[in-house]
């Protein structure tokens, strides 16, 4: 397995990374050892994975776990329910054939245009590609209709559909932008945004 296309994790010297660390049992250090870590915690099923899962973060995570890792960490805040994404997709699968495709068909496919062109098209984990990713916007806009599509939101649900399949990434991006308090950065409303933005520039001219 190539370790730089499957790890990315933060650089730490043996002396004072835990995970560098030969294992007694296996034999096992650095990278081989850190992905034994994440894959144990992943199948445990512990109460406590997500506990243990923040405090394994800052060593690094392996890329094939990725998905998974979000998926886990993101477990008390996404609300899948059954049969939603399926009935979501094939509403959107006809939306996407119509001349009339709804009011945010417009803003997404210039938006997909803008990021993610012909010449570079986009590939998603398991062979997914730009087809999955303009479903999960149109399954997206019609689930949360307050807030449908804003610009961007493309490369969020992208990066999500690397790592995960479409129905996880679609409820990681209702997660995202509905449960962890950043709705108002995808509304018309864009103070949020600006007041955020002012804090960062002032914290980096600050330190």
């Amino acid at each position: 397995m190539d370790s730089a296309s499957s790890y990315h994790t933060t650089p730490t010297s043996e002396a004072s990374s835990p995970v560098a660390k030969r294992d007694g049992a296996t034999g096992l250090t650095g990278e081989p050892l850190l992905f034994q870590q994440w894959t144990q915690l992943l199948t445990s099923h512990s109460s406590r994975s997500t506990q243990k899962a923040r405090k394994l973060m800052p060593q690094g995570v392996p890329r094939v776990l990725r998905g998974n890792i979000w998926l886990l960490l993101a477990q008390d805040r996404m609300q899948p329910k059954d049969g939603i994404f399926p009935e979501l997709r094939m509403r959107a699968e006809g939306m996407i054939a119509s001349p009339s495709a709804g009011p945010y068909a417009n803003l997404i496919e210039q938006d997909l245009a803008r990021h993610f062109r012909s010449d570079k098209p986009f590939k998603g984990a398991n062979g997914t590609g730009i087809k999955e990713l303009r479903i999960v916007l149109y399954a997206f806009a019609q689930h949360c209709p307050t807030i449908g599509y804003t610009e961007g939101m493309c490369l969020v649900a992208g990066l999500l559909l690397m790592h995960m399949s479409p129905e996880d990434a679609f409820w990681m991006l209702d997660a995202v932008i509905n449960h962890y308090g950043i709705a108002a950065y995808f509304s018309n409303n864009t103070q949020q945004v600006r007041v955020h933005a002012m804090v960062i520039d002032e914290l980096f001219r600050l330190h």
